[in-house]
């Protein structure tokens, strides 16, 4: 998986993000140098450096001046191999860019409680040393996971580049890290709310999601062609899957129906 988590347009919101992926100095921190980082002491240095070298930080700015991007692997993938494909990738994508990266596992991450899943936070300042910026968008993310797979691929790891809708994975709005910040907090959270979904972009999602499954509908017919076993074994399984991915999205209708008659 990689995801963009968030970003600061505010060198405050960028030092929290810092103490955050780093646990406030307890885990170790990576520079694009290789240079490591560790300790409060360290870490208010790097947080500095960032502040004031290459184009500067400023204190409040009306644009992202980073992004947090987070590459994770399933339980049992192991740790040093998602570090130094994480480290590959990020050299390869963020030439001239400042970045720093911390790998978090179950073992090692000081949290109360620490993800099964062994990821990477990278860090990166969104204006390079020659003053380009990062401007991602859905095919740079789909870029960026297939230079991570290749790089674990590299070390090791078997690992493919999909999209959610090539996973067939539900459709999902996760919470932001912003929130999950306040929650760690124990800050209030009646207050927070989210932004209303874009019919346009829900309309277009929808779209995509039915051409996949129809271009999955005809592998599975094409298989269960086959006078190999295990090819007839396969279209089995994949009817299954999307038998329970459309038994899915018609429970959620129907919940989102009962929400709606409860409103009235």
């Amino acid at each position: 998986m990689v995801k963009i988590s968030g970003g600061g347009k505010s060198m405050a919101q960028i030092k929290n993000h810092l103490d955050y992926i780093s646990r406030n100095g307890k885990l170790e921190v990576e520079d694009q140098d290789g240079a490591t980082v560790t300790g409060r002491d360290e870490l208010q240095e790097l947080k500095e450096e960032w502040r004031v070298g290459g184009f500067p930080i400023p204190d409040e700015s009306n644009k992202r001046e980073a992004f947090n991007i987070v590459l994770s692997m399933p339980e049992g993938t192991p740790a040093l191999a998602v570090k130094r494909a994480a480290r590959d990738f990020a050299a390869a994508e963020f030439t001239d860019h400042q970045y720093v990266m911390v790998l978090h596992t179950f073992d090692t991450d000081p949290d109360p409680v620490p993800s099964k899943h062994p990821h990477v936070h990278l860090a990166v300042k969104a204006t390079s040393l020659d003053g380009t910026r990062l401007n991602p968008r859905k095919a740079d993310l789909q870029r960026w996971r297939e230079g991570f797979a290749r790089a674990l691929q590299e070390h090791g790891v078997e690992a493919a580049a999909t999209n959610r809708q090539q996973r067939l994975s539900q459709r999902k709005r996760g919470e932001k890290q912003s929130v999950r910040h306040m929650r760690d907090r124990g800050e209030d959270l009646q207050q927070v709310g989210r932004s209303a979904p874009d019919k346009k972009r829900i309309a277009k999602a929808k779209g995509t999601e039915a051409d996949v499954l129809k271009g999955y509908r005809e592998i599975a017919k094409a298989l269960s062609r086959s006078d190999v076993d295990a090819d007839v074994q396969l279209a089995d399984a994949l009817v299954k899957r999307l038998r329970e991915t459309q038994k899915g999205e018609r429970g959620k209708e129907v919940q989102k129906d009962r929400g709606t008659d409860r409103q009235r």
